[in-house]
């Protein structure tokens, strides 16, 4: 018996594999850029990370140490969830900015509140 018989493949259906896995691929290429290239650049000081390729790597660094620390802690006192996890990354900036810029808090929060009812209201209109 030939080879050819015993087995069938469906190229349509090999094509629609295919665009599936492409548009899974696009999906979580924008959350690693996100994820790991986004979120650092926001909330870690980037003064030292240098330019280009070391910048990514710097920033990836950054993320999976803050997350290898902070994701088990939270498990740890059973309180883990992604809003959490978002606060303890704002939490982190705003103690970043008090310690390592030596800025004050208060403000910022102002600004940031002005900032949001304004695209809210932007939202709306």
């Amino acid at each position: 018996m030939p080879l050819h018989d015993m087995y069938f493949i469906d190229i349509g259906m090999i094509y629609q594999v295919f665009l599936k896995n492409i548009w899974y691929m696009v999906k979580l290429s924008i959350m690693a850029y996100v994820v790991y290239y986004w979120i650092p650049i926001k909330v870690f000081p980037q003064e030292h990370t240098g330019k280009g390729i070391q910048k990514i790597i710097f920033n990836f660094i950054y993320m999976v140490a803050y997350a290898e620390t902070v994701i088990p802690f939270l498990v740890l006192i059973k309180a883990f969830s992604i809003l959490l996890f978002i606060f303890t990354l704002i939490a982190t900036k705003l103690v970043i900015l008090k310690l390592y810029y030596k800025r004050e808090i208060i403000p910022i929060l102002g600004d940031f509140k002005i900032n949001v009812m304004m695209w809210f209201f932007n939202l709306l209109d």
